[in-house]
């Protein structure tokens, strides 16, 4: 039997990247983005921060529950001035807040689009 390690499948034969090459470091900007979020807020709002990434010019930024959410929307005006200072978000112009139940609308309202 042939043991196929990540790091093969990884290796793309041609010039292109694989999806899941491009996948994954989606993933790890995501991460880090995130990290650089929770580092802006207190901490008792930062470990309800559960992820974030930009899309274009906004930062979608995902929170564990809607009253949370709520709670953050008051900070989102220091918070992208925060943001902006850093390279990563020079260019980002909002902030949307999401839970759970938004992320299955918005995945839905952008598959029809």
């Amino acid at each position: 039997m042939t043991i196929v390690r990540l790091r093969d499948v990884l290796k793309s034969r041609s010039r292109r990247r694989s999806r899941l090459s491009r996948l994954i470091d989606q993933i790890e900007y995501d991460s880090e983005t995130t990290k650089i979020v929770q580092a802006l807020l207190p901490e008792n709002e930062a470990s309800h921060c559960v992820g974030a990434s930009i899309k274009g010019k906004v930062v979608v930024l995902m929170v564990d529950s809607a009253a949370w959410a709520n709670r953050l929307r008051f900070r989102k005006k220091t918070l992208l001035s925060d943001l902006r200072q850093i390279q990563r978000f020079a260019v980002v112009q909002d902030i949307i807040f999401v839970t759970n139940s938004t992320v299955g609308e918005l995945l839905r309202n952008r598959a029809q689009d």
